[in-house]
């Protein structure tokens, strides 16, 4: 830790302290594994480099690895965020580079080409003299000007239009200095659970302030998916098939969690739907409970399988762009739905007085839970609760919970949350697999009544397999 000042202080997170490079946030050879955070005291003036707080409340400016930066303020009037537009403009450059990297097959084609028809003209009009000499026409040389002169406007066109298509004007000059004015954390007040993280920020803080302004008689209820950054192709499709079947008449917000989407990607993505679409970044780290030395005991499969598993059956719902939601219906992001729903899903919901929606049912692999009902039967005679059909509901029998709808209030209430932190603390989702469908299943079958659930059968749904109805 170095110290700015009695009234301040610069923290430097990197594997080597050493390796911190205090000006641009990063870490010398460490890429994308350190931070730098500023911090004031609540009466503090912290006048450095990279951050301001000019005697306002506590306030900071965490700069992240990879450049980018973010401010962390608990105050009304803001952070001066010099440093950050460096960062900012930093981040942009990255983006910008991504996205033509996605691109690179039709933007190296189109290089290539202009290349081509540029060489073309200089040979031209260097030997405009002997081509014109050897045809005797005097009126070659100005024709071959003017047609090398056409070919680079015409060449010139369809490269502007290229990057039109990728919409770098729009997200350059309009998203990012839209992200980058709200470039900072509000606190929240989240009823309904104490684990919320009270720090909403950028689109966060966008779909809190829709949630004030919400219409009177619509269900609060929202649409999610959990993205990889290698799996946005597939995205677009889910979107599309989302909008245009349900989505464009009732428009309902989605959310998309995420862990690496360049903004770039996000404003695509955005211009590809008709919805109001947020993304909230997530980071996904090895539970502290774990041993340093853990090792997959049964059903291997990369370790982001296994955040994802724990992110879906706990992790969501301590996110702060959740809060105040009373519904949410989850999708995969190769979730396809296939035929118009010709009513509110949400509000069907709510006249029905259900708390679990699906479409489907299948058998998950014993191998990828052992011992999770096993675990369950001891949770329910240690906690003495009185489960509603789980003895009923056959051991290795899901929910196919990649098409879910739900109320909230069961994944806050106290029941589910005494439950859900039994099982993430036995460690089985990351030794054993334990997927989210088998824990949230289960959880269903202890707390909510079989007529609180509902089959969608007239819920056109595709994902790999399954093709329902």
């Amino acid at each position: 830790m170095d110290q700015l000042g009695s009234s301040c202080h610069l923290e430097c997170h990197c594997a080597n302290h050493a390796s911190c490079n205090l000006f641009i946030g990063t870490c010398f050879n460490e890429a994308k594994t350190g931070w730098i955070v500023t911090h004031c005291n609540i009466t503090g003036d912290c006048n450095s480099n990279i951050n301001d707080c000019k005697g306002f409340e506590s306030c900071s400016v965490e700069v992240i690895g990879n450049g980018s930066t973010v401010s962390r303020c608990r105050c009304s009037k803001g952070c001066n965020r010099t440093y950050a537009f460096y960062n900012y403009m930093y981040t942009v450059i990255a983006d910008a580079y991504d996205s033509i990297g996605a691109n690179i097959g039709a933007v190296t084609g189109m290089m290539c080409a202009f290349a081509l028809i540029l060489v073309i003209f200089v040979l031209l009009y260097r030997s405009r003299e002997r081509i014109a000499a050897g045809l005797r026409s005097r009126h070659l040389k100005p024709m071959l000007l003017a047609s090398s002169l056409l070919c680079l406007v015409v060449l010139t066109g369809l490269y502007w239009k290229q990057l039109n298509n990728m919409n770098i004007k729009s997200i350059l000059f309009k998203d990012y200095l839209t992200s980058w004015k709200s470039m900072q954390h509000v606190s929240i007040n989240c009823k309904g659970s104490e684990r919320i993280s009270r720090s909403c920020a950028d689109d966060c803080i966008r779909l809190q302030n829709l949630l004030k302004d919400w219409p009177d008689g619509k269900p609060k209820a929202f649409v999610y998916y959990l993205v990889h950054v290698k799996r946005v192709p597939m995205l677009f499709q889910s979107i599309n098939s989302l909008d245009s079947n349900f989505n464009n008449v009732y428009n309902y917000p989605i959310v998309i969690f995420h862990e690496d989407i360049s903004v770039i990607n996000q404003s695509l993505i955005r211009s590809s739907s008709k919805s109001d679409i947020y993304f909230q970044a997530v980071k996904f780290e090895m539970p502290d409970f774990l041993p340093k030395n853990f090792t997959q005991l049964s059903c291997r499969c990369h370790i982001g399988y296994r955040h994802m598993c724990r992110f879906h059956s706990k992790l969501v719902y301590e996110q702060p762009i959740t809060c105040g939601f009373e519904y949410a219906w989850r999708l995969d992001d190769d979730s396809k739905i296939k035929r118009p729903i010709k009513y509110d899903i949400f509000e069907y919901m709510i006249e029905k007085n259900l708390l679990y929606g699906y479409v489907a049912t299948t058998r998950d692999s014993p191998s990828c839970t052992i011992n999770l009902w096993e675990n369950t039967e001891i949770y329910i005679n240690s906690s003495s609760i009185a489960p509603t059909f789980f003895t009923e509901w056959k051991q290795y029998s899901v929910y196919y919970n990649n098409f879910e709808i739900s109320r909230m209030s069961l994944w806050l209430s106290d029941d589910y949350q005494k439950f859900i932190d039994y099982i993430d603390k036995l460690g089985g989702i990351y030794y054993y697999r334990w997927g989210d469908a088998p824990i949230k299943s289960i959880a269903v079958s202890l707390f909510v009544r079989k007529n609180e659930t509902h089959n969608f059968l007239d819920v056109g749904y595709q994902h790999k397999k399954l093709n329902h109805p």
